[in-house]
């Protein structure tokens, strides 16, 4: 039995790949501890890992460092990545004297495998009518006016229309909405994936991941540069099939 540690920053997008690979290796009879934050907790117990919480370690936020997360100010996010390292820095010391033992002896050469899924869904797209699915993340996500121009635009679409748009947006502010489109703060993505005909999506590396797993067109639409990288290499490969990629969101 080996011992092995995962850590991760506290994003979805970022934890939930990591969570079949934690699961596979408890599956081979390894001791798995996930070093994370409470909102991830129940997630990773359920893949059998030991969950450690880290939440004391993150850094307390001013109003306007919070308005620079919210409105894609990557500056903003580094700086809050690093004090939170910074933070963590004497007690990961404390849980792991060395971090990699024989780094030194490391090839140059790794086999990138592709993403993990936790799923054993397939894609399923028979139904009465199209599903058009649409989420910026669970991290960038305070776009009310942007979901306002999305229900506008296709309330009058003989399609159903499911919104995920986090707990960031005031879903009163969304008006009324019509009788084909359904907003939620969180969904089970991959449960709608498996059923949506297009993905209007912000392009983080874990939704182009489970919309491509789940054969779903998609509407590349990058908030940072990160998912901008993310599109446009979406893009370039053809692996969105006929989605469009707008180019200079959000601006």
């Amino acid at each position: 039995m080996k011992k092995i540690a995962f850590f991760c920053i506290p994003a979805h997008g970022h934890t939930n790949p990591m969570l079949p690979v934690a699961a596979e290796l408890v599956r081979r009879g390894n001791a798995v501890r996930f070093y994370s934050f409470d909102e991830f907790g129940e997630k990773i117990k359920a893949a059998g890992a030991e969950f450690i919480s880290c939440d004391s370690f993150l850094p307390e936020l001013t109003k306007r460092e919070e308005a620079g997360l919210k409105k894609v100010s990557t500056t903003e996010m580094t700086i809050q990545d690093i004090r939170t390292t910074i933070g963590m820095n004497d007690f990961l010391e404390n849980e792991f004297r060395s971090f990699q033992p024989y780094a030194e002896s490391f090839s140059e050469h790794y086999a990138f495998v592709g993403p993990s899924v936790f799923s054993k869904m397939l894609p399923e797209k028979e139904k009465e009518r199209p599903l058009i699915y649409i989420s910026m993340g669970t991290v960038i996500n305070d776009r009310p006016d942007f979901y306002t121009k999305c229900i506008d635009a296709l309330k009058d679409l003989n399609a159903d229309v499911v919104i995920s748009c986090g707990n960031a947006v005031d879903r009163e502010k969304l008006g009324k909405l019509p009788e084909n489109v359904q907003v939620y703060a969180y969904v089970d993505q991959l449960a709608v994936l498996a059923k949506a005909d297009v993905f209007i999506t912000h392009c983080g590396m874990n939704s182009v991941s489970e919309s491509l797993y789940m054969a779903a067109p998609m509407v590349l639409y990058p908030q940072t540069g990160e998912q901008q990288a993310v599109a446009r290499r979406a893009a370039e490969i053809g692996a969105v099939g006929a989605a469009a990629f707008i180019e200079n969101a959000p601006h």
